[in-house]
């Protein structure tokens, strides 16, 4: 292909973008112009965008790409940024009447008014350069591929090169000063210890948080059971806690639950009502009452979408509510309903991609994905129903892929424990299983299986000891977070609000 040809087709990449300028919400021209009065008012954003801008090539229009390329050589020399400073370099390069004089940069300072989502707005215009650089790719493919003289392997070569440079030119790794970086790893660790060990999203429920420090950013989570063992329970009080309690911005993306399952679950989990009178519009229900108490409730950071999307569309919607509402966790319920627009020989393979697409999104976006699945039926036979990692469906890419599995075990769930004759054991301990979930962390960030049972009342979760839970024989005692004896004369006493959560209250009565 000729320089000629290039050139004509980059010519209709830029008449394709001058058209979409004229319908887009935001244009590329409007997201620059934001970008460069932010940072003509505030003279210490630079620093910031120039992690992400890296050059001027980034910028549509050339006035753009002359500003910014004088704003990064101030940058570079240490010179203070602003609006006289930038004109009177601009002027210096003989290219004043290029940009439009210092008339056009009053406008770019006038159009902001502060440089608040000055990052957001710079990853824009990078998205803005991707897609030109990734239409102009495919067209001169499109012109070569109908070229029979071109040989079809140096066409792919072409191509594959044309991304790598897309890909390698935004995702610069950059070399770290090793005495910085230790510097601010101990201002992190100061901060986590000042903040009660927490590194991620809490879940509110305390013992849990303890032991893992929440939902770290970069973190795929799997949450495995199998139908009736408690994933929507879960689902909910981690995100109700996290989102309301927490005032945590988080994202549902629900595959599974229909809008009435979940709306009636959060309901149960703000009343102490049981969800299933709610759901089934009990005559004793006072829906009046409901809707008080969950008018008091703010649920702004909670946002949740009834999705049917393929992965793509899935992973595009996670990025925008990243950016336009600072999400930190996102759930995703579940994996066997999620499709993707290419076809797998096995299904582990499948899976396999699924998984890996979603713990390299955590990681590129520094936020927490709990992924939901479903487990092998088989565990539905075993007298043990207590599940392992092998009972999830091919398991090795998922495993593999996951920071933390937490797998689920209800066994009032099942008739075998409910006809009274059985009992379920833990650590050879006899249980009083209603209205209880075991949670197995069988694998964590820190290498420390763990296990802690979890009350399935809806509005009324708290965690049994793990060591000493409620025991059939031992009827007149409980057991509070810490493990602490002491007795109960009716359970109803022992619980206590904190932040909205229930948890237990230690009796002056203590054995």
């Amino acid at each position: 292909m000729s320089e000629w040809q290039k050139k004509k087709a980059k010519e209709y990449v830029d008449k394709a973008f001058d058209q979409s300028e004229k319908t887009s919400t935001m244009s590329a021209k409007e997201v620059e112009q934001a970008v460069l009065g932010a940072l003509m008012i505030e003279k210490t954003a630079i620093v910031e965008v120039s992690e992400v801008l890296t050059s001027d090539e980034f910028f549509y229009l050339e006035a753009h790409k002359i500003i910014y390329g004088a704003i990064l050589e101030m940058e570079q020399k240490n010179e203070p940024v602003d609006l006289m400073t930038v004109n009177q370099s601009i002027i210096s390069k003989g290219l004043s009447e290029s940009i439009g004089g210092i008339s056009y940069l009053i406008g770019l300072t006038n159009m902001v008014n502060s440089s608040a989502n000055i990052v957001f707005h710079s990853m824009i215009v990078v998205e803005y350069w991707i897609k030109r650089k990734a239409s102009l790719i495919a067209i001169i493919a499109n012109q070569k591929a109908n070229d029979f003289k071109e040989d079809c392997f140096d066409l792919l070569d072409e191509m594959e090169s044309g991304i790598s440079e897309i890909k390698n030119r935004v995702f610069t790794n950059k070399s770290v000063n090793l005495s910085t970086s230790i510097s601010n790893s101990i201002k992190t660790f100061s901060s986590i210890k000042d903040n009660g060990g927490l590194i991620g999203v809490p879940t509110g429920i305390i013992e849990l948080d303890r032991r893992t420090g929440g939902a770290a950013g970069g973190d795929l989570i799997l949450v495995g059971g199998r139908p009736g063992s408690g994933k929507s329970m879960i689902k909910l009080i981690f995100a109700h806690n996290a989102s309301v309690n927490f005032k945590t911005p988080i994202a549902i993306f629900e595959f599974e639950d229909k809008p009435t399952q979940n709306d009636s679950r959060l309901m149960a989990l703000n009343t102490g009502i049981d969800y299933g009178d709610i759901y089934m519009g009990k005559p004793n229900i006072d829906f009046n009452f409901v809707d008080q108490k969950m008018a008091s409730v703010d649920y702004s950071r909670f946002n949740i979408e009834y999705a049917n999307y393929p992965l793509n569309i899935l992973c595009s919607k996670i990025k925008q509510y990243v950016r336009k509402k600072g999400v930190k966790a996102v759930f995703v319920n579940q994996l066997s309903f999620i499709k993707v627009n290419q076809t797998f020989q096995r299904e582990d393979q499948l899976l396999g991609y699924i998984s890996t697409t979603l713990k390299n999104l955590a990681k590129e976006l520094d936020i927490a994905i709990y992924l939901f699945i479903q487990l092998k039926p088989a565990i539905d036979e075993r007298p043990d129903v207590r599940p392992h990692k092998g009972d999830i469906r091919l398991c090795a890419k998922l495993e593999e892929d996951a920071d933390t599995i937490i797998l689920l075990t209800r066994p009032e769930a099942y008739e075998w424990f409910r006809e009274g004759t059985k009992a379920y054991y833990f650590r050879d301990q006899l249980f009083d299983i209603q209205d209880k979930i075991l949670l197995d962390y069988c694998k964590t960030r820190n290498g420390e299986p763990f296990a802690e049972w979890l009350n399935a009342e809806m509005g009324k979760h708290w965690l049994y000891g793990s060591d000493n839970p409620f025991r059939i024989v031992e009827k007149n005692y409980t057991f509070n977070d810490h493990g602490e004896v002491f007795q109960l004369p009716e359970k109803n006493d022992v619980f206590k609000t904190i932040n909205g959560v229930s948890h237990f209250e230690r009796n002056e009565n203590m054995q």
